[in-house]
């Protein structure tokens, strides 16, 4: 008689799930998850393990998951499953996997082994989406022709192209027009050539095609705009109109398609600080620049600065909702503010790194920091601004705070609260759990109300140590309707702390930012990993033995059906 037996491997892709084979086809570049069902062949409890290796077309090891489920043991009869970390199928090619399912009823026996394919990758077809400005003013053809076929592209055509193709894009007007420019996905962002190459299509691309009129002018105006101190520029080439040096204010024109050569002459005691608006890169601190090419009017300004006034940037602080919060600033500003409400400015000097300190009224909250803050969005506080080499901009978002009411009784409720770590799915808080891996925090949410509402979850976890983690999930479209249940996942991070773990969960009204309701309590009571992490290696190689004899290791052995299951 068996102990335990592995009764079917699944494999979760491209949001679907199905039982691991050759007939499952993964598009390269998607990521997947192995969920593992073992069975307690036994009438008594018993504890469950599990080690598989994933391997991919070049037979290396793509993961190595390996894992004893935490107690409550699987009961007698019981099926138990195994959900792995993810990974990306990056060749193509078939990907195979082989398993061991281990059992310690009073000492680890190795119960059952399989494997076999998983499923096959092969190259995903990208998009190209074309779009002709004006519309009706021409159309474009393709090399090659795109999947299926050939086409004569208009505004708004779409095509597939395999992964990577390189495809030569020409544009033919209608009478009455002619060819201006390509811009968007075409190689260079900008181009004046007829035909040109889309850039290789490893992604999903767009190119534009812009005609213009056959009497439309083919030069461009360009404008210099001098601020903050006093100066000149000098262009090359010159203008159409013979201009070669430019003050505040003056514009010329230039052929449509060139880069404009800019170089600034600082009046003395005056320094050249940097450019801006349609300088290449959109800022720039060398001197000389380019200007973006003239496919449309530009206009460049020059910064200038007095030779003893600091090279100073400036820095923005706003507040949502207004008035629920200030933000510190650590240094000063040049003005000497360290305390800032909503829409406030100040400067610091170039190159600083300003940490910024949320501070919430009370009976408020914070909740994060984006916009021009480290990592464009972010949950720490403290956190600090991006480094100050030009004009920034932080946003600081308070919610209501969670007022640690278990319960709702409004338009929304928390129904439950399960924590999943591991292959340990379901446990009600505090879930006790190993400083290992990590978990999730999955919370059931009810709209009470008559109609559909935009729900948004809100997650803050504290550590034994104090360190602070916060997630949000936000309802997508469509929204949740009445008498229907949000059911969000939030991916906490990692375990590494040993003792109690506490969160306080707020479910929002994303609309009005109300707070509906909320949870706090033990979370987590987290102990000492307690080894037999990883499976006996020695019985673990004992069943890859076993796998290789039965034939079935590599994807290639001779005999397998096609569409064949893993069995």
């Amino acid at each position: 008689m068996t102990i335990a037996s592995i009764v079917k491997v699944e494999l979760e892709y491209n949001g679907d799930r199905a039982i691991a084979s050759t007939a499952v086809h993964v598009d390269k570049g998607k990521s997947g998850l192995i969920h593992v069902f073992g069975h307690n062949d036994t009438d008594e409890a018993q504890k469950l393990g599990i080690h598989w290796l994933v391997f991919d077309p070049d037979n290396i090891v793509r993961e190595d998951y390996s894992t004893w489920e935490a107690w409550p043991y699987t009961g007698g009869g019981v099926t138990h499953e195994f959900i792995g970390g993810r990974f990306t199928f990056d060749k193509v090619g078939y990907w195979v996997i082989i398993c061991g399912l281990f059992a310690w009823p009073e000492e680890q026996v190795a119960a059952d082994a399989i494997g076999g394919t998983i499923c096959l990758v092969g190259a995903p077809s990208r998009t190209l989406r074309v779009e002709v400005t004006p519309k009706g003013a021409g159309y474009l053809e393709t090399t090659p022709n795109p999947l299926s076929g050939y086409k004569k592209w208009v505004d708004n055509s779409t095509g597939q192209f395999p992964d990577g193709a390189q495809v030569l894009a020409k544009a033919t007007p209608y009478s009455g027009y002619r060819f201006d420019h390509w811009s968007t996905d075409i190689v260079g962002g900008v181009s004046f050539q007829n035909p040109e190459y889309v850039q290789d299509m490893t992604r999903d691309m767009k190119i534009t095609c812009h005609f213009r009129g056959e009497d439309q002018p083919d030069t461009k105006q360009f404008e210099i705009d001098i601020v903050g101190g006093s100066g000149h520029v000098i262009t090359y080439p010159a203008s159409q109109e013979g201009q070669t040096i430019w003050y505040a204010g003056n514009t010329g024109t230039f052929p449509r398609g060139i880069s404009v050569k800019v170089t600034a002459v600082p009046d003395p005691n005056y320094l050249f600080l940097k450019w801006s608006d349609n300088i290449l890169g959109g800022t720039s601190t060398e001197n000389p620049a380019y200007s973006e090419p003239l496919d449309s009017n530009k206009a460049v300004k020059c910064h200038f600065r007095e030779e003893d006034e600091p090279d100073t940037e400036t820095l923005e602080v706003d507040i949502t909702p207004q008035g629920r919060g200030t933000v510190e600033t650590d240094p000063a500003s040049q003005e000497g503010k360290t305390i800032w409400g909503h829409d406030e400015t100040g400067k610091f000097i170039r190159g600083t790194n300003v940490k910024v300190t949320a501070h919430p009224e009370p009976g408020w909250a914070f909740e994060k920091w984006s916009d021009k803050i480290v990592g464009g969005t972010s949950y720490d506080n403290p956190a600090y601004v991006q480094t100050m080499d030009q004009r920034r901009t932080v946003k600081c978002h308070f919610i209501e705070g969670i007022n640690g009411g278990n319960g709702g009784g409004g338009v929304g409720e928390i129904t439950s609260i399960l924590v999943h770590w591991g292959s340990s799915t379901n446990l009600s808080p505090p879930a006790s759990v190993e400083d290992s891996g990590s978990y999730e925090i999955h919370p059931v949410c009810l709209n009470k109300s008559g109609s559909a509402i935009q729900l948004r979850v809100v997650a803050r976890v504290t550590k034994p140590s104090g360190a602070l983690t916060t997630r949000e999930d936000i309802d997508g479209w469509p929204h949740t309707g009445a008498g229907k249940e949000f059911k969000p996942t939030l991916n906490m991070g990692d375990i590494d702390e040993v003792g109690t773990w506490t969160a306080e969960i707020g479910l929002y009204d994303h609309d009005t930012e109300e707070l509906l309701d909320s949870w706090s309590g033990d979370l987590l009571v987290v102990s000492e990993a307690s080894g037999g992490g990883m499976m006996d290696m020695s019985a673990m190689m004992g069943m890859m033995m076993v796998v290789m004899m039965m034939g079935i290791m590599m994807p290639m052995m001779e005999g397998m059906e096609e569409g064949g299951e893993i069995e």
